[in-house]
């Protein structure tokens, strides 16, 4: 491809909106097909991987709070077809990079102290329960 033609294809919008469902779908694929665990890929987990990313598109047009619902289904959907290991993070960190890129700053830093926290406070709470767990 010319250096024309992927910068035309850069600045559209249409190529960016479905550029997610174009790149992680295989990185879901291959993250499966790595794991020992991991179920033998179909055709039906194809396609769960593609569907899963659907939503993507979307993202710039709908706040976070109303693509939630939509992505939540396709991630349990890969989940249940292919299994992957920590790769199926990166479906809601698209969708939550496209939110911070239209926020304003000060909410982002919020948004970033809170998870934070929250992982924080997860964490202890998986430490102290680890030894009743033992029992």
């Amino acid at each position: 491809m010319s250096g024309a033609v992927l910068a035309r294809l850069a600045s559209s919008p249409a190529a960016r909106a479905w550029l997610p469902v174009a790149i992680l779908p295989p990185i879901l694929l291959a993250d499966s097909l790595i794991s020992a665990e991991g179920p033998d890929i179909t055709v039906f987990g194809v396609l769960a991987a593609f569907v899963g990313c659907l939503p993507l598109v979307l993202r710039s047009r709908l706040g976070f709070a109303a693509l939630a619902p939509l992505l939540v289904p396709g991630i349990i959907l890969i989940l249940w077809q292919l299994e992957p290991g920590s790769t199926v993070v990166l479906i809601p960190m698209v969708a939550l990079y496209e939110l911070a890129t239209r926020s304003e700053r000060r909410r982002n830093v919020w948004v970033a102290v809170e998870e934070a926290i929250e992982g924080v406070v997860d964490h202890k709470t998986l430490a102290e329960l680890s030894p009743i767990t033992k029992n």
